[in-house]
């Protein structure tokens, strides 16, 4: 079977030969603790019906193992593959939920997207399945009048549809560890609920030291880009200092 095949839990099961596990068996744990084991516990099927047989010799430093890891912003929680594992992972977890190949790991996060969610952020997914229980067909309709504020959601995952998919594989394709990089993108008055705001989407990624240098680097420019990080240094400034006058 291929792995492309796999689109949810069950046909994972299928893969395997093993029956589904009911969701009622976790119901003896803690309702705060249930999203996170059930996602988990699914996870590691997922990720074996896709490795398709392959597990991760840890005693071989040099077979190359791949890893998904969730980094936040102000969208929320967001996702992308790692470069091999242990020695570049960002974040690390469970090695049954290790991939073979960068591919794979690729298209479990961008397949599986939920279960990763609520396995990294358990309270923050409990929330949203509460607040979904309890909406009524009223608040449905107020939802419905407020698309607008989805706007910069859609912007955000867009730009990070953008990184993962173009950003990050040319990083990876340099084959060394020496590369990074600082990606911004920022629509301006989005609107929301509590008004308009700015739809950021940051992400970093690769070597530390040169993203720490190429920050260095714009802090001293004398052209455009610099200009605009000394404007923002100002207007961080005056906030600050406003804050102060305040309290």
């Amino acid at each position: 079977m291929d792995y492309k095949e796999i689109k949810s839990y069950e046909d994972a099961c299928k893969a395997l030969g093993v029956a589904p596990i009911s969701e009622q068996a976790f119901n003896a744990f803690p309702k705060s603790d249930r999203a996170n084991l059930m996602a988990y516990y699914k996870l590691t099927v997922i990720t074996r019906a896709i490795n398709d047989g392959w597990q991760p010799n840890w005693s071989d430093r040099d077979e190359e193992k791949y890893e998904p890891y969730y980094f936040t912003n102000s969208a929320g929680l967001s996702s992308a593959p790692t470069h091999p594992v242990p020695t570049n992972a960002y974040a690390p977890i469970g090695s049954r939920l290790c991939f073979r190949d960068y591919d794979r790991v690729l298209y479990a996060v961008h397949t599986f997207d939920d279960l990763y969610k609520a396995y990294f952020f358990p309270e923050k997914y409990q929330e949203t399945e509460d607040a979904a229980e309890k909406e009524t067909e009223q608040e449905a309709g107020q939802r419905a009048a407020t698309v607008e504020s989805e706007k910069g959601d859609t912007f955000r995952n867009r730009m990070n549809e953008v990184i993962i998919k173009h950003l990050f594989p040319v990083i990876d394709s340099e084959n060394n560890n020496d590369t990074g990089c600082v990606f911004l993108a920022s629509k301006k008055d989005v609107k929301t609920e509590e008004g308009k705001q700015n739809a950021n989407l940051i992400a970093i990624y690769g070597n530390g030291e040169a993203v720490v240098n190429s920050i260095r680097a714009l802090m001293r420019e004398k052209g455009e880009a610099g200009d605009l990080y000394r404007e923002a240094q100002k207007k961080e400034l005056v906030e600050k200092l406003l804050s102060n006058i305040l309290k």
